[in-house]
Formats: C-alpha cells, structure tokens, sequence
C-alpha cells in the first residue's frame, strides 16, 4: 500500500506541475484528488500533500 500512496501523491504533483499554466482550476482539483487517494491508501500520503502545498505556495502565491 505504501507504494500505491506514493505513486499516486507523485500522480498528484505531477498533474498540477503540468497543467498549472493551462488551467489552474483543473491542475487544483486533478492534484488534491490525487493527493487526497494517496492519504487514504497510506499514512505517508501526508508527505505528498505537504509537497503539494509547498509548490502551490512556491508557484501560485499571489500577495
């Protein structure tokens, strides 16, 4: 199960990576479902969705 949850945190990332400049609204939805099947396979889906937080924050942060 651990490999699944990181397959699919890595799934989540990757989606949002490649389809934040296209359509921010479907790379958000597509990564957080991803990220939130991760969490509920493993634990350690945790660290997928602390990843994705940081690249949200990194890439989109408007102040």
């Amino acid at each position: 199960m651990d490999m699944m949850s990181a397959s699919l945190g890595f799934i989540g990332i990757a989606a949002f990576l490649l389809l934040r400049e296209r359509n921010l609204t479907l790379a958000v939805l597509l990564s957080q479902t991803f990220v939130v099947l991760s969490g509920l396979t493993h634990p350690n889906g945790i660290i997928a969705f602390f990843g994705l937080l940081f690249l949200t924050f990194y890439f989109d942060f408007r102040v």
